[in-house]
């Protein structure tokens, strides 16, 4: 595995996310380079599942076992969250870090349910279109609808060396290997991505940014390599036909 610690990994149970949620998930570099694109397009294949949990109860429905039990609300509304993600909107095609990852299943029962239905019916779509399995736990979670999914308020970091390619007065930014900050308390580090071999190289560390702030930042300055028609995905979420809620129209900026 190339997650190297730098804390007792045992501290992230305590976690508020995990306390409160049973789960704990760490976010990966917002970008838009994925292998296998222009056919794996991870951010057009999110905005379809999104539109498919929103047409049909079936979509998700328990394909038995265990979790036959496993009942999923109806209607279902996208969180915020989800709403706001820049792999949603096509501002990257990557939102999720695997390397570590909390997850409890006697808490989070609906969360199990639906990751092993998205695996059992849909795994040639998702790992056609996603990297690998990383983002499938937090999707999960999101599907459910109406849960709190643990992911840490911090953008990953770099741990690396800095590049001053504009000078020396060039502020610079540290490139290297991913790495995360603990999610109660940034000023630790919890693992990182590292090489031991090239350990050496390791000489910074980028300093905690809060992920929203960042994805704004880097939305902005990103308008021309979002998605492969080159705009931005308003989505319009309509009244349920099985709901008396009013209608909400969401759309990103």
């Amino acid at each position: 595995h190339d997650a190297r610690f730098h804390i007792d990994p045992a501290r992230l149970f305590s976690t508020k996310a995990f306390a409160n949620d049973g789960i704990l998930l760490f976010r990966d570099r917002m970008r838009m380079q994925i292998p296998g694109k222009p056919v794996k397009d991870a951010s057009r294949f999110l905005r379809q599942l999104v539109r498919r949990r929103l047409a049909s109860p079936e979509f998700l429905r328990s394909v038995g076992g265990q979790y036959a039990r496993q009942r999923l609300p109806w209607p279902w509304q996208p969180s915020a969250e989800l709403l706001a993600s820049p792999m949603l909107s096509g501002d990257s095609n990557h939102a999720i870090d695997s390397s570590v990852l909390l997850l409890g299943k006697s808490r989070a029962p609906q969360v199990i349910a639906t990751l092993y239905t998205l695996h059992e019916r849909y795994r040639h779509e998702l790992y056609a279109n996603l990297h690998g399995d990383k983002e499938t736990y937090w999707l999960a979670c999101e599907l459910v609808g109406g849960l709190s999914c643990g992911v840490s308020p911090y953008a990953a970091g770099e741990m690396g060396q800095l590049k001053q390619d504009y000078g020396p007065k060039d502020p610079g930014c540290v490139v290297g290997n991913l790495m995360q900050f603990h999610p109660d308390n940034p000023k630790w580090i919890v693992h990182c991505n590292c090489k031991p071999h090239a350990s050496w190289l390791y000489t910074h560390v980028s300093t905690p940014q809060k992920y929203v702030a960042l994805a704004k930042s880097l939305s902005s300055s990103h308008d021309g390599y979002r998605n492969l028609a080159g705009n931005r995905f308003t989505l319009a979420i309509e009244p349920s036909p099985f709901s008396s809620e009013p209608s909400r129209l969401l759309s990103a900026p």
